[in-house]
Formats: structure tokens, sequence, C-alpha cells
């Protein structure tokens, strides 16, 4: 199964639509050169969406939290 991908300045009502319309249960973010900076996870949108998980809460219209974008992989800092 496909993972949908999406821009980094997307919005939280985009997102959710991506995550909702595909029945995904995550999202890879890509840059504006589309390469991969991580993803985000349908539970880590669990505050931002109401009890009912249909619709959004007023946040929607905020771009995505670079707190919400799980790295994709961790290098240390000495391999830099």
């Amino acid at each position: 199964r496909r993972v949908p991908i999406c821009l980094q300045g997307i919005t939280l009502d985009a997102l959710w639509l991506v995550l909702s319309e595909g029945n995904h249960d995550c999202v890879v973010v890509v840059n504006a050169q589309q390469h991969p900076i991580g993803l985000v996870s349908l539970r880590s949108l669990t505050p931002y969406v109401s009890p009912s998980l249909s619709q959004p809460l007023p946040l929607e219209k905020q771009g995505l939290d670079e707190s919400l974008i799980e790295p994709l992989l961790l290098v240390p800092a000495h391999l830099n």
C-alpha cells in the first residue's frame, strides 16, 4: 500500500483530509525539492481533532507544526 506525500507547508485541515480520504495512518512530508524530511502519523494529530474525530478544531488553518514531523532517520551528530 502506498503512503501519500504532502509538502512541508501543508495546513492541518488539508493534512487531515489526505489522511481521512485515503484511510491512511501516516503521510510522508517532503520539502520544496520533493526530498522526504519525515512523516506525520494520524495519532500525532489526535489533539487537533474533536472527540468524534470527524471535524477539525479551529486550529485547522495553521500550518504543520514541525514538532508533528517525525524524522525518517536520526543521524548522530558526530557522523554529520
